[in-house]
């Protein structure tokens, strides 16, 4: 998908906090770009932390994914799973040049993970 102009292909630094939850759960944190269906996954550090360059989302979530950038008013969905789940968005103003999300988590438990069939 080509971008309109307003892409920003050098960078927008949004930074991801987690709270809630056991924080010593191993969480990853996901961030995709709900208009071009890019993303890049990392895992949140010892204090409940995740720092994500917009402009390494990729295709394939790696650097050798396609890259094809962000615009104003993409919204960001942040993702986690692992130990501990939840999610939140962000919509991007580059004006700014970075934002910040907070994400409320919850341990994974039976009762609130989707259940499996066999």
């Amino acid at each position: 998908m080509a971008r309109t102009s307003g892409t920003q292909p050098t960078g927008y630094v949004l930074k991801i906090k987690l709270t809630g939850g056991t924080a010593n759960e191993t969480t990853f944190v996901k961030a995709v770009n709900r208009s071009t269906a890019e993303y890049r996954t990392l895992t949140a550090n010892h204090a409940n932390d995740a720092v994500i360059n917009l402009a390494d989302l990729s295709s394939d979530g790696e650097k050798s994914g396609t890259v094809s950038g962000f615009s104003n008013g993409d919204i960001i969905e942040v993702r986690c799973f692992g130990g501990r789940m939840g999610s939140g968005t962000h919509t991007i103003a580059t004006g700014k040049g970075g934002g910040s999300v907070t994400v409320t988590v919850a341990d994974v438990t039976a009762t609130n993970t989707p259940g499996i069939s066999v």
